[in-house]
């Protein structure tokens, strides 16, 4: 039996740890990145919900101890890393400058199909509110503990995942937890915050005790007022009773007088529609002596367009009168030049052909000349062949030697 219990409190130590150590790293990560998508600063936000942070420590949702450190002495900056899981999950649900669903209801359990941010915080927080009333000389049952681990285990990933920036290792983190035996010391420190968390729970039966004190006082005030207003209605009663005579009068007059006003309103709007329809009119009115006045502008500009082509159609009539002589004047000329280029063409024809007959002759006359010259030039070396050879008393066809001479004379 005492082997038993000791894992039962082991169970419920380890339980505690996930829901103390685990859940606190979460939320305070969770914390930090919600006040850094808004762009503000941790003692800026207290300080613009510093109504709100006054009204939790009156209400002794929030303790002094933690009001001391949401707002330190000596000009220190509060931290996250100072503030326990109860305290951040206060200001989770509190501050607006975290940005959640201002419509949420932070008083009823959420369904089960419903895994906002919202509804898991408020899961953990009943889960931390559930384990501090176990006994810690009990502990807790192998098949309870296994269901709350894996929820808890669920909201804590959920809850992770949820940020821009997660919690690293979150997963390897809550398994070295699952292993991790009884430890005195920290089951002393988790014992401490338990501890801390029936005595804020206390207070808070205390207060709640004194609402249901003072909200029974209100009820008697209140069965006083309805005995006060039972009177006054009784007066009424009367009253009504004298006015009764004249309502009859009264809601004739007002009948008659509504009626007045339907006919007068209904005037109104005739007159109303009837001066929207001038003006209407008018518009029209406007619009057409617009129109007319830039059709006749168009008219009279078109109409002297008109005459300008008249009077250049005349003009052309006129020049066209003109280049028809000076065409017919000029096809006279062509025909002029045409017959005497053909003449011309017959005399260059005639003359080329005299040109022709005069080179064939001068060609001739070369050739001949060309002849003479060379019969001349051979008859002049027969001269002197014959002189020579009239030396050596030899005639000049019979005389080799001679005829070697004068071939070198040559």
């Amino acid at each position: 039996m005492a082997t038993a219990n000791a894992k039962n409190r082991v169970y419920l130590f380890r339980l505690q740890m996930l829901v103390i150590d685990g859940g606190l790293l979460v939320l305070r990560n969770l914390l930090d990145q919600k006040l850094n998508v808004q762009n503000i600063s941790l003692s800026t936000c207290l300080s613009q919900e510093n109504s709100t942070i006054t009204r939790l420590r009156g209400q002794n949702i929030i303790t002094q101890v933690q009001y001391d450190l949401l707002y330190p002495l000596g000009g220190h900056l509060p931290s996250t890393a100072d503030f326990d899981i109860t305290l951040i999950i206060c200001l989770l649900r509190s501050l607006k400058c975290c940005g959640f669903n201002r419509k949420f209801n932070w008083n009823v359990i959420p369904n089960a199909s419903d895994l906002s941010v919202e509804a898991d915080i408020y899961r953990l927080k009943l889960y931390r509110n559930e384990i501090s009333h176990i006994s810690t000389t009990t502990g807790i049952q192998l098949k309870y503990y296994s269901f709350k681990w894996t929820e808890i285990e669920q909201i804590l990933l959920r809850l992770n995942t949820s940020v821009i920036n997660p919690v690293p290792n979150l997963q390897q983190t809550i398994g070295v937890i699952k292993q991790s035996p009884l430890d005195p010391e920290a089951e002393k420190r988790i014992q401490k915050e338990v501890d801390e968390w029936k005595k804020l729970e206390k207070g808070v039966e205390v207060d709640l005790r004194q609402v249901k004190v003072d909200t029974q006082v209100i009820k008697e005030e209140v069965k006083q007022q309805h005995t006060s207003i039972q009177k006054v209605t009784g007066k009424v009663d009367k009253i009504e009773e004298r006015t009764s005579e004249h309502s009859e009068l009264i809601w004739g007059a007002q009948n008659k007088i509504t009626d007045l006003e339907v006919d007068l309103r209904q005037v109104k709007v005739d007159d109303q529609s009837r001066q929207k329809e001038l003006k209407l009119q008018q518009g029209k009115m406007e619009d057409i002596y617009k129109r007319t006045s830039e059709n006749t502008e168009l008219i009279r500009g078109a109409q002297n367009k008109v005459t300008d082509l008249e009077v250049d159609l005349r003009q052309v009539k006129v020049d066209d009168q003109s280049i028809m002589k000076e065409v017919k004047l000029q096809q006279g000329k062509m025909e002029e030049i045409y017959k005497r280029t053909s003449e011309n063409t017959e005399l260059v024809k005639g003359t080329q052909n005299r040109v022709d007959d005069l080179e064939k002759q001068i060609t001739k006359n070369n050739e001949s000349a060309q002849k003479q010259k060379e019969q001349k030039e051979i008859n002049t070396q027969e001269a002197i062949a014959t002189s020579k050879c009239s030396v050596h008393k030899y005639h000049f066809k019979n005389c080799n030697s001679c005829c070697r001479v004068v071939s070198c004379l040559l």
